[in-house]
């Protein structure tokens, strides 16, 4: 199944993260569908969602890594977007933390100085990210998203990109290719505490997961 169809606690990924959107912030929601991609887009259809949605197939993700897959929505970015990934769970709050941050770049981040994972890292200095690597060896915090993005750095992003070869384009993670771009645009942190996010990877990321949407009622539906 498509990754965010996973149930947990009887409900899929996406459930969650749509019932934590603020619908009255959203002009538009764009899906890239890949695995089972029907399924997904008849799933979402069924929720009957209050604003347009709009989708994009990427017939090749088998072979091409999630920034291939997300510039497909292109034209949609260059208007300023919110980017989220499918197996991320997080809370409405922080959602809304980000779309009122006075930066128009901004991405929530935890703090490192306890746990570290599997995320790519950055050091934020003065207030902003510095460096953003996926391992820097005096990192003071990790990426995992969700990240805003104003249409003027969207189009650098997105001039970027186009700028790579096809095989390069391929390969490229979406976090790496914001990274690439940091001489040329200012990314500004939110933290988050590691109670009010979840990134689905694995057994024990499911498990994390069903606990705590169990133990805070923010998570639920």
């Amino acid at each position: 199944m498509p990754k965010n169809l996973l149930k947990i606690n009887n409900h899929p990924i996406i459930d969650y993260q749509l019932s934590n959107l603020p619908a009255e912030y959203i002009n538009s929601l764009v899906i890239i569908l890949g695995h089972q991609g029907k399924k997904l887009k008849k799933h979402i259809d069924s929720l009957n969602l209050q604003y347009p949605v709009k989708y994009y197939d990427n017939y090749s993700f088998k072979d091409t890594n999630c920034a291939y897959s997300l510039l497909f929505s292109r034209n949609e970015m260059q208007c300023g977007f919110v980017l989220i990934n499918c197996d991320l769970l997080f809370l409405k709050k922080n959602i809304i933390r980000l779309l009122k941050s006075k930066f128009s770049n901004t991405i929530t981040v935890r703090n490192n100085n306890i746990t570290k994972t599997d995320l790519q890292d950055i050091l934020i200095a003065d207030g902003k990210v510095s460096k953003w690597k996926l391992n820097i060896q005096n990192a003071n915090a990790e990426i995992m998203g969700p990240l805003i993005m104003n249409d003027q750095d969207a189009k650098i992003v997105i001039n970027y990109y186009n700028s790579l070869t096809i095989k390069e384009q391929k390969k490229l993670h979406c976090f790496s290719l914001f990274s690439n771009c940091l001489d040329n645009v200012s990314y500004y942190p939110i933290y988050i505490n590691d109670d009010e996010w979840e990134e689905v990877d694995s057994l024990l990321d499911l498990e994390n997961a069903e606990n705590k949407i169990t133990s805070n009622a923010k998570f639920l539906l």
